[in-house]
């Protein structure tokens, strides 16, 4: 062959290979080939029992995380085929894995979300008094004084027991005349004297008055709330002293496999934990209900200011939406009366009827709820415990449903002791989502047990019986597995079991911990299960879920707790 036609055939053997080479990266381009190949795993979990909590409860061997993602679920050959140079490699020796668990109303994680001032620890009105006094003593005159205290007799002059001596507007007065004064209770029911009164519009709800027509010094809602969200100040060192220390708080939830929380916040704790989404130092996803509707005297004038912001943030912070004034403090109960009252209890054997005790229902928190939802929001967040309360809501709701229709929004009531079989039907047709709590099942049982007795507590906690109706209750308080085993179980310490038809699996338990508890942010989609595209929120136990014993359950170590494929948590000498 000639120089020519060695050179031609060279050329040919060339191109022959280059179209080949093409043909096959083209063939395999990036967007052509499996998810699974464009870049290693983060991290693989293998040789185990990888617990989905899925619709269908599937259940695994393996599973993959990337960039903050599930990757991929499978046998250990296949997803140990994921892993690279970098990946890091959980050999589960058998052990289980299970979703992050979701708290949806842990709203005590806000460290510096308490009222401001001095708390006062006297019982009764003397006592009170020179608890007062001595702060008075160290104020400037115009200094306003702040104080805070439980929900007593001693404080609220309630008609339920008007025998008791009670802090009234006239001491509060001569003990200040020169500084405007106020005590925020428990319940949110405020006292306060001339000075402050002053400074209330004259027209606005909450402002209870005498036989004569002349304030009491006792506020509730929309004036409670002025002083509570208005005139209290801010801590002077937010962006300092309470960062800190609400960086400090967040930690105890990975330990316990917490990988979200949810709950009420109003603006000062937000900015504190904005503070710390801006630093990218959150360990667990923060979803907040957002306290301004509360006790809000001018709900549409905020509303129309603010607009909805529910669902704004990202997949670390998020404002998931509003909450107004819950119906009780104590439960406010028709069921169930109070066999026992508590020493300088101020409510009586039906408990703490919030909405009533402003004085008209009309421009109570009901027209807070109808108008939050006719501006978009979803609205959640309550203290809605006695049955009476969730009557009161659920009637609220019920008009908001009329006017827009509440179905996919997730709206919620949390607590739930007392529903009632009245109340499923009304919770199915909105789609209300139901938060509840186990604790009282087990050691705060016995103050439950002391007030209403053995009857009526058995009749409470109706969790089974929400499930059998289609609804989809989550666990709302961040107590890790001892929560899922209080619902299980349904027992005191001393071993007494209550209502143990309303016991619940632990498939549901665990449900009502990840699944669930997404469902009450509207999140399903991408929170709560181990699957492909979800959040990548893990926890590893030290045992298997499924067969561990159920008395046992709380004991259960948590080995690691991941969200968003990182470890926020790794037990000592666990892998």
């Amino acid at each position: 062959m000639n120089n020519k036609g060695l050179h031609s055939f060279q050329c040919f053997l060339l191109l022959t290979v280059l179209f080949f080479t093409l043909g096959s990266v083209e063939a395999q381009s990036p967007g052509s080939l499996p998810a699974e190949v464009l870049a290693y795993a983060d991290m693989v979990f293998y040789n185990g029992k990888v617990i989905t909590a899925d619709q269908g409860f599937t259940i695994a061997e393996a599973v993959a995380t990337r960039d903050g993602k599930f990757l991929a679920l499978g046998n250990s050959q296949s997803i140990l085929a994921m892993a690279g140079p970098s990946t890091r490699r959980i050999d589960l020796l058998g052990r289980s894995v299970i979703p992050g668990m979701i708290a949806t109303h842990q709203h005590s994680y806000i460290g510096n979300s308490s009222k401001a001032g001095v708390r006062l620890q006297s019982t009764d009105v003397a006592g009170i008094m020179e608890e007062i006094n001595a702060v008075l003593a160290e104020l400037s005159p115009g200094e306003y004084a702040f104080f805070s205290g439980p929900s007593i007799a001693a404080l609220m002059c309630h008609n339920e027991q008007p025998d008791v001596p009670c802090v009234s507007l006239a001491q509060l007065d001569a003990a200040a005349p020169n500084n405007p004064l106020a005590i925020v209770l428990q319940n949110n029911q405020v006292i306060v004297n001339s000075l402050l009164l002053e400074e209330l519009p004259p027209d606005v709800s909450g402002l209870l008055r005498d036989e004569e027509g002349r304030p009491t010094g006792q506020l509730r809602g929309g004036a409670g709330g002025i002083v509570v969200y208005e005139l209290m100040p801010w801590h002077d060192d937010v962006f300092g002293r309470s960062v800190a220390e609400e960086r400090q708080n967040l930690k105890r939830w990975p330990p316990l496999g917490i990988t979200t929380l949810m709950g009420r916040g109003q603006g000062q704790a937000i900015t504190i934990l904005l503070e710390l989404w801006k630093a990218g130092e959150l360990q667990t996803r923060i979803r907040i209900v957002h306290e301004f509707l509360r006790q809000n005297p001018r709900p549409e004038i905020f509303l129309k200011r603010v607009g909805n912001l529910t669902g704004l943030g990202d997949d670390w912070f998020k404002i998931i939406g509003a909450t107004t004034q819950a119906a009780d403090g104590t439960p406010f109960t028709n069921k169930f009366a109070r066999i026992n009252l508590a020493e300088n209890d101020s409510y009586g054997r039906f408990g703490n009827d919030k909405w009533g005790e402003t004085g008209d229902l009309a421009t109570s928190e009901h027209l807070n709820i109808i108008l939050g939802a006719r501006y978009g929001w979803s609205l959640k967040g309550y203290h809605t415990a006695g049955d009476m309360a969730n009557t009161r809501m659920l009637d609220a709701f019920a008009e908001a449903h009329q006017e827009r229709s509440l179905v996919g929004r997730n709206f919620g009531l949390d607590h739930n002791e007392m529903v009632r079989p009245e109340h499923l039907a009304a919770l199915k047709e909105m789609d209300i989502v139901t938060a509840v709590r186990g604790s009282s099942f087990r050691g705060s049982n016995d103050g439950l047990l002391h007030e209403f007795g053995a009857d009526a507590v058995n009749e409470m906690g109706l969790i089974k019986s929400l499930i059998e109706a289609g609804l989809k209750p989550s666990i709302e308080i961040g107590g890790g597995l001892q929560s899922i085993a209080d619902f299980i179980l349904r027992q005191t310490d001393d071993g007494r079991v209550w209502n143990p038809d309303e016991r619940v699996s632990r498939e549901e338990a665990l449900w009502m911990y990840t699944l669930w508890s997404a469902h009450y942010s509207g999140e399903e989609d991408s929170l709560g299960s181990i699957e492909p595209g979800k959040l990548g929120d893990l926890v590893v136990l030290g045992g298997d879920y499924m067969t561990w014993p159920e008395e046992e359950l709380g004991s259960l170590r948590v080995l690691m707790t991941v969200v968003g494929g990182e470890v926020v948590y790794e037990a000592s000498g666990a892998f």
